[in-house]
């Protein structure tokens, strides 16, 4: 079950770690395995890897933890800005132009947005403070995002 985008399907078992997608076409199996103490699931067709992610245990950071992600945000690659801003709920995201969106802790530097065009933040760190975020999403790669201030 794919909880972002509300979709599910039924996987078939191939071998003891490697499971086809039913009525699959395209030849994509999906490859649970365990790396050390970690645990990971991968997509594949043939011997590329689609994509990639780890077992994870929820994170629950205080109000005072999220408060260090809150700030002004800019990528010189789409030229645009975010404000990472605190709410009742949480870290929200507000573009410049479309709608907020919320961000769901994962682990200590990584945020999920729900959003198919941003689905990952990971938060990167200097000097002890934010410094900016990549976006990790199966359409992006390496789209940086760094702290600016505004006032």
């Amino acid at each position: 079950y794919d909880e972002d985008y509300d979709f599910q399907y039924a996987i078939l078992p191939v071998s003891k770690n490697r499971f086809t997608i039913k009525d699959n076409t395209s030849a994509v199996f999906i490859l649970f395995e365990q790396v050390g103490n970690r645990y990971k699931m991968s997509y594949q067709r043939g011997e590329e890897t689609l994509s990639s992610y780890q077992l994870y245990e929820k994170s629950s950071p205080s109000r005072a933890e999220l408060e260090r992600f809150t700030g002004t945000f800019y990528s010189d690659q789409l030229n645009t800005i975010y404000r990472i801003e605190l709410s009742n709920d949480g870290l929200i995201a507000k573009p410049l132009r479309g709608e907020p969106f919320s961000l769901r802790p994962l682990n200590q530097n990584r945020f999920l947005t729900g959003q198919w065009f941003m689905s990952l933040l990971n938060f990167n760190w200097r000097n002890g403070r934010v410094s900016g975020f990549e976006v990790e999403s199966p359409e992006l790669k390496h789209l940086f995002f760094r702290r600016i201030s505004l006032e």
